[in-house]
């Protein structure tokens, strides 16, 4: 009963070297091969198939039972324990607990290092995708500062922002977004103002609000362009070239985007530079000049292998993808949007994913394959109404009216087209 105690103190999955040292720490023996092969037996425990030298809780609620019989006096004892155990034995490798540890000390009441390692598993889960595991975690270190208006406050509200901006709920990033910059400017941090006008923007110019999205951009190019802040210029130029684009000013963009290829390229930021020459490649498509924007594109994508971006690849696929529907090429399309997809769905990329939705339509309307083609395209106007992108659903509404169009259903058809007129 005990060791399944302190196991259940690791979680529903947990290392057995650690066990045996958090059972040598705790005044018993290392030696637990005997009580472990009991707790199988006992069908309590089993061993993971997917890591060697891991066990698994047979089910949560037997983990859940033995955490709750432990005195929560205790409970804090051995989560203390338990994360001093993985800084000392593990402390070449502490990436790979960063979960861990932020829960143990969080657990433990050791809030000194709980906020270090909160922090840094919301960096870790941000980067890997686990977005709303990052988001708990900001969100209990937000909590544990007890003054979210600091500095670190605003910066992991920030983080949470970003977050919420990839997997489409951009109303909820924009109240972040101008809450934070309300602080920003109320205690005069010029940086943050700056990086923080930059989001509020983006959020914006998803929503559709192109003149408020300009006017905060440019408010961060200003305020870049005074204190020198290379990193947030930088953003804004391609803040800034992303909205020429959707307005036609399509040379204009070029020239933003040439400006951030110079500094990418004098920094020596290689990684940077993939989202450049998508851009590059999109205007160049916009323009009719199909090599050169494959050639950006591949660019782009070469990059994306190189450096494991994988948000970046998607995009790059998708817009070769749509090169193909261009060249009559439907089939070549629809293999490269699936692809696209299962990256939007691993990411959480919901704008992406709608939209991918909609170039399936589209290249399976091509092919004629219309009920197929409706499948898709009710896929991306169900997504783009839940995360409020208008100019998605629009383009959804659309598309269905030229779907009923081709099969003859002319009510429905003029049904749809005055929905996406009505916006």
């Amino acid at each position: 009963k005990e060791l399944l105690q302190k196991a259940s103190v690791l979680g529903v999955e947990f290392y057995l070297k650690l066990l045996e040292i958090l059972n040598r720490d705790l005044g018993e023996s290392s030696d637990i091969t005997s009580e472990i092969s009991n707790l199988e037996e006992l069908n309590f425990i089993y061993p993971a198939q997917s890591l060697s030298n891991f066990y698994q809780f047979k089910n949560v609620l037997i983990r859940e039972v033995s955490y709750e019989t432990i005195l929560k006096a205790n409970r804090k004892i051995m989560h203390q324990i338990a994360g001093d155990v993985i800084e000392s034995e593990y402390k070449d490798r502490l990436e790979l607990f960063l979960y861990d540890l932020a829960i143990h000390y969080d657990l433990a009441e050791h809030n000194e290092k709980a906020k270090k390692y909160l922090d840094s598993a919301g960096e870790k889960a941000a980067s890997i995708y686990d977005n709303t595991q990052a988001i708990t975690f900001y969100k209990r270190y937000i909590e544990l500062l007890k003054n979210s208006e600091t500095p670190n406050g605003l910066d992991a509200q920030n983080k949470i922002a970003d977050i919420l901006i990839l997997t489409g709920e951009w109303r909820e990033a924009k109240s972040i977004y101008e809450n934070i910059n309300q602080q920003a400017i109320k205690i005069r941090d010029n940086i943050r103002e700056a990086r923080f006008s930059g989001g509020l923007g983006n959020a914006y110019y998803l929503l559709g609000n192109f003149k408020q999205a300009r006017s905060y951009f440019e408010k961060q190019l200003s305020i870049s362009d005074q204190l020198n802040l290379k990193e947030e210029w930088s953003c804004s130029m391609g803040y800034i070239g992303s909205l020429n684009i959707d307005e036609g000013h399509l040379d204009d963009a070029m020239e933003n985007f040439n400006k951030q290829e110079e500094y990418f390229i004098a920094e020596n930021e290689d990684m940077q530079l993939s989202h450049v020459y998508g851009n590059m490649g999109t205007v160049n498509l916009r323009q009719g000049k199909m090599n050169d924007a494959i050639a950006f594109y591949e660019k782009q994508l070469d990059l994306c292998y190189r450096y494991n971006l994988k948000r970046q690849s998607s995009k790059a696929l998708g817009n070769l993808g749509i090169i193909h529907i261009i060249l009559g090429e439907f089939s070549d399309a629809i293999k490269h949007f699936q692809k696209v997809l299962d990256v939007n769905i691993e990411i959480g990329d919901q704008q992406a994913r709608a939209k991918t939705f909609g170039n399936l339509g589209l290249s399976h309307k091509e092919l004629k394959e219309f009920e197929t083609a409706l499948a898709y395209f009710n896929k991306m106007l169900d997504l783009a109404e839940k995360i409020g992108d208008q100019h998605t659903v629009a383009n959804a509404y659309s598309s269905i009216g030229l779907v009923y169009k081709h099969q003859g259903s002319y009510s429905k058809s003029i049904s749809f087209f005055k929905k996406n007129m009505a916006i």
